[in-house]
């Protein structure tokens, strides 16, 4: 894996201890879990309220324009009610978020980790902005 291999290299180069690369990797599985039980809730929600595709959903959470939602209404795609649902379901998920990250950062400081060697960030933004991202089972921290 070579999430490990990166973070062995931070080690040899004094930027963490061996006990940080362990809580880094153990905190990784975490939140890779915590993703894929999101995205099973996300789909199940999904599926609940008739929405065929979870992209729908996870594309606009955080991105300003909603003009696309109403494109899938005008093309037919989903209807008004379920758009007002996804909207909905993406505030709630940009808090989700918004708490998760939060959560890290306390998570980072506390055990005295630069969150950059969580490689989280980003991995969040492109599940959240490419709804498809993740349900092709790609990780960046299991390359």
């Amino acid at each position: 894996e070579k999430t490990s291999e990166y973070l062995q290299k931070l080690v040899d180069q004094g930027k963490i201890t061996p006990e940080q690369k362990t809580l880094i990797e153990n905190k990784l599985n975490e939140l890779r879990d915590k993703v894929n039980q999101e995205i099973a809730d996300l789909r199940t929600w999904a599926d609940n309220n008739n929405i065929s595709d979870i992209s729908y959903i996870t594309k606009g959470v955080f991105k300003k324009n909603s003009n696309y939602l109403q494109e899938l209404v005008n093309d037919g795609k989903i209807t008004a009610e379920q758009k007002t649902l996804i909207e909905a379901k993406q505030t709630e998920l940009k808090q989700k978020y918004e708490q998760a990250k939060a959560d890290l950062k306390q998570w980072a400081k506390d055990n005295n980790i630069d969150q950059k060697y969580l490689m989280v960030d980003h991995e969040w933004n492109r599940y959240y902005n490419h709804g498809d991202y993740h349900d092709k089972g790609y990780h960046h921290w299991q390359k």
